[in-house]
């Protein structure tokens, strides 16, 4: 450490650090890595680089270290001067304050970007998105399990929990680390993996931000296979039909042989701009020989292979079929930069459930389907069985959803432009998922479980792991973090959450 950083450290602030004193300090230290406001450099990281305009808020610097070592220097000295900061990788929570601050510093990991490829195993820094992990791997015809858009931020994506188009056949993203280097609150540098740290390990898989700030991921690859896929669209009267055969699938269809290759997804949107409401269903296969399920491009006449077939013989339209790599998938647009609220739960899969709570969301948001610029998705995420014993063979995570059988992830990712519909939206969002649960509940179908990567800000995702594993995190904690240092200075994600003596409050 330098003797200008020293210098920092002794000097001393307030009891909790004045946000403009700490962000000076820094910046005399790393005068090419501290960006202030009004800069282009901290208008992309601190605003352009979350897709919700929700997300974007005003930290009183950036700072954009370049190796591990520079993140435990300054880990290190926003413990000694009580600092608050923020972790933020690809920033694709739309929640306000998880990857982002107000009067605070803004730690991107935007410059930790290394690649490099191993026997059975690849190490990315953890700046990176799924995109250039794809792209990194494609020559080597290998594959990470990770994110479904090239956009979306590996960090965050792997530490919430992760699910990607081959969690089918292998488990959540999480489940798919070999490794972490984690710099902890004390600003040690360890590299966390099943023979070392081995206690901290399981809880990183599903624990975010809770230990420290993530500085490379090891992830186990795969051959990459062909992935060929089809989309298709139905009017929201055949929802009932639909819910029925998602239900069959996820009960007994994904239990049959070769079921672990095929992926099902199924999202409902409601908005004005798109006319009638309607369903989009999405089929994908891990294959190499190329073929097609569309038999009739007249009339979308789809022709499915088994355990999917009970979904033949509806009116589809707007039929789009695919063939192609992971790193050919995952390019796409950007979502807009509108105001976005992503809220969840979770149930074992029942389709009067998905009935009921489709009537719930179209009561609850029915004031605001039909304003211009308001958009209504709900995604149904089905992680089977399957994916979930595949978490147990590699060892084991932290989410407390072992044993409940093939799970459905109720998404809502609403949207708007006008930030007077945000009391609204919010409200209406909040009571979908409390009626929701209730419903869940009668039907014997409710799971506690809250999904990181699809939660509010405020849903208590840390409880939902159940107490078991609550109380694990906590000896981990007292263990690694004795002093509750990330809980008093990082107060975005799952590190707010876990109690502790308190909070650094301006």
């Amino acid at each position: 450490m330098s003797r200008l950083f020293l210098t920092a450290l002794i000097l001393g602030l307030s009891l909790c650090g004045s946000a403009n004193q700490c962000c000076s300090l820094l910046e005399s230290q790393h005068p090419d890595l501290v960006f202030q406001p009004g800069t282009p450099r901290y208008l992309e990281e601190a605003s352009q680089s979350y897709w919700s305009t929700t997300a974007r808020l005003t930290p009183s610097c950036v700072f954009t270290p370049s190796s591990a070592e520079l993140v435990s220097q300054a880990v290190k000295f926003f413990e000694q001067k009580n600092c608050t900061f923020a972790i933020r990788s690809g920033g694709h929570s739309p929640s306000q304050g998880w990857a982002n601050i107000d009067d605070g510093v803004l730690l991107a990991t935007t410059n930790l970007s290394s690649k490099s490829i191993h026997d059975g195993y690849a190490s990315f820094g953890s700046g990176l998105r799924w995109g250039s992990v794809y792209e990194f791997l494609a020559p080597y015809n290998l594959v990470a399990i990770g994110g479904r858009s090239a956009s979306v931020g590996m960090a965050g994506l792997v530490l919430g929990g992760g699910v990607s188009h081959f969690t089918p056949k292998h488990g959540l993203a999480c489940d798919n680390v070999k490794g972490f280097q984690v710099v902890t609150a004390k600003g040690q540098i360890l590299e966390v993996n099943a023979s070392s740290h081995a206690d901290l390990f399981e809880a990183m898989k599903g624990g975010q931000n809770i230990f420290g700030v993530v500085t490379r991921f090891d992830l186990y690859t795969y051959p990459s296979p062909k992935l060929h896929s089809v989309s298709a669209r139905l009017n929201m009267t055949y929802f009932d039909r639909i819910a029925d055969e998602y239900d069959n699938f996820a009960r007994m269809g994904s239990t049959a042989e070769g079921a672990e290759d095929l992926e099902l997804s199924l999202i409902t949107y409601w908005a004005a701009i798109f006319g009638d409401p309607f369903i989009e269903v999405g089929f994908l296969s891990m294959a190499e020989e190329e073929r097609t399920w569309v038999t009739d491009p007249d009339t979308t006449d789809l022709r499915l292979p088994h355990p999917l077939d009970g979904f033949d013989g509806f009116p589809y339209t707007n039929v789009s079929e695919k063939w192609g790599t992971m790193s050919e998938r995952a390019s796409g647009p950007k979502l807009p930069a509108l105001r976005y609220d992503l809220r969840t739960m979770t149930f074992q899969s029942n389709a009067n459930m998905m009935k009921g709570i489709k009537k719930i969301f179209e009561e609850e948001f029915a004031a605001l389907l039909d304003m211009e610029g308001f958009a209504g998705i709900v995604e149904w995420q089905l992680v089977t069985n399957n994916a979930l014993e595949q978490g147990v063979k590699m060892g084991g995570n932290i989410l407390g959803l072992e044993g409940f059988g093939s799970v459905v992830f109720f998404a809502m990712a609403n949207s708007w432009s006008d930030a007077s519909y945000d009391e609204a939206a919010y409200t209406a969002g909040r009571r979908v998922v409390e009626r929701g649960e209730a419903l869940a509940k009668e039907l014997g179908v409710h799971l506690p479980y809250i999904y990181a990567n699809y939660a509010a800000a405020d849903q208590d995702v840390l409880s939902s792991y159940g107490a078991k594993n609550v109380a694990k995190l906590k000896r981990l904690r007292r263990k690694y973090d004795p002093a509750s240092i990330l809980h008093k200075l990082v107060p975005g994600g799952l590190s707010g959450m876990l109690p502790s003596g308190g909070t650094c409050k301006h």
